[in-house]
């Protein structure tokens, strides 16, 4: 059987070794190795030959000795049979072999790439619901440090709130003391972020639809005293039947987060 390229075949005493001819120190390790075979008594000898010349090959030439050795462009021709030597066929492989596992390997990466695909979505979406869960807590948590009441709100600029648009803006959390869900300019700013990426929507029903406020017992009240609970929607837009993450705030002010598949975003 042809080599996969053009190639020397090198065929002393019945041991046949395809190399390609522009590398001579694959050439001298199949000289070597076909006149020491005469000298083998087995078929395990002179694989373990073998294996101390690949390690001279990659000590010196590593590249090469990866084409010779692994590639399957040097083949083994001797077998033990009743105690003598017999010839075989190489085992190295055609292009069209070559070509035709390719094909299989391209086939399965299409079939493994919508799970990669699935898998960076979930990971974005857990990091984003993650970052604005963390700020509910730290609202709440400095509410009931401060004893007094702690505003989460919509921000476009980080100082002030915003009365219109979605959350996917950016927010901000601000100590609050006259109960106004808005931050005056003697109110002391205790964390902003900035607008989520590209194609993100975060989106609260109306209850939360602008902010979210804590007093100093940790339950979540509106400006005119009643409690608050909504929930707060975490989507890629332009989706369809993606999951999705909802962080429900309830009437005590607890946040927790479930995930659901959603038909579209919005």
């Amino acid at each position: 059987m042809a080599c996969l390229f053009e190639h020397r075949c090198l065929i002393p005493h019945q041991w046949e070794v395809c190399v390609p001819p522009e590398i001579p120190w694959a050439i001298s390790i199949a000289q070597f190795a076909g006149e020491w075979s005469l000298q083998a008594q087995s078929l395990r000898h002179l694989r373990h030959r073998f294996q101390f010349l690949e390690m001279r090959c990659a000590k010196k030439y590593p590249m090469i000795c990866d084409i010779v050795f692994l590639s399957g462009w040097w083949c083994s021709g001797v077998q033990n049979q009743g105690g003598g030597m017999k010839k075989r066929q190489c085992a190295g492989f055609t292009l069209i072999e070559f070509m035709f596992v390719v094909a299989i390997m391209g086939i399965l990466l299409m079939m493994v790439m919508p799970d990669l695909s699935g898998f960076g979505h979930g990971a974005r979406l857990s990091a984003y619901s993650n970052k604005f869960l963390a700020s509910v807590f730290l609202a709440r948590s400095e509410a009931i440090k401060r004893n007094s009441r702690v505003t989460l709100c919509k921000s476009n600029d980080g100082a002030s709130c915003a009365s219109d648009g979605d959350w996917s803006q950016g927010w901000m959390v601000f100590s609050d003391p006259n109960n106004n869900a808005q931050r005056d300019a003697d109110e002391p700013l205790l964390m902003r972020e900035a607008a989520m990426p590209d194609r993100w929507l975060v989106s609260g029903n109306a209850p939360v639809a602008r902010f979210v406020s804590y007093s100093g017992a940790g339950s979540s009240h509106l400006v005119n005293g009643a409690f608050q609970a909504g929930t707060i929607t975490i989507c890629r837009k332009m989706t369809v039947n993606a999951e999705s993450t909802r962080i429900v705030i309830n009437s005590a002010g607890r946040p927790r987060t479930i995930r659901v598949m959603r038909p579209s975003c919005p």
